[in-house]
């Protein structure tokens, strides 16, 4: 029989009210993500021994899939890989100023703002 065992924050209870972070971005998780993935398990029934579930973001969820790893550390590494390649050319974009931004008209303005916004938040991610 699997065991079945919940990885939290270190939040206090009343704050686990609140939706907790993802274990591997700091984002909001609203999935748990299974350590052995669940469609591996049927291929690999030996690791059935424990099922441990993390709180994560559908898109860190969805990024690790079926992914095999022996640590969630490991695991975690290998998420920081995969959002690095998925974002790249918006952490490659160079910094712009509010004045900058300003000069090139509303859309392109736009444009480079949600560029910007982009790389600030998988920036945050990637430090987690």
């Amino acid at each position: 029989m699997t065991r079945i065992r919940t990885i939290r924050s270190k939040s206090s209870p009343g704050q686990r009210a609140l939706i907790e972070p993802c274990f591997y971005c700091g984002l909001p998780a609203d999935s748990l993500d299974h350590f052995f993935a669940q469609s591996l398990l049927k291929v690999m029934p030996q690791l059935e021994t424990e099922q441990v579930l993390v709180p994560a973001c559908r898109e860190c969820n969805s990024l690790l899939s079926y992914s095999y790893f022996r640590t969630l550390g490991k695991r975690k590494d290998a998420l920081r890989e995969r959002l690095y390649r998925k974002y790249a050319k918006y952490l490659k974009l160079p910094d712009w100023g509010d004045d900058e931004i300003e000069e090139l008209g509303y859309t392109l303005g736009t444009f480079i703002r949600a560029g910007q916004e982009k790389k600030r938040l998988t920036t945050k991610r990637l430090a987690w």
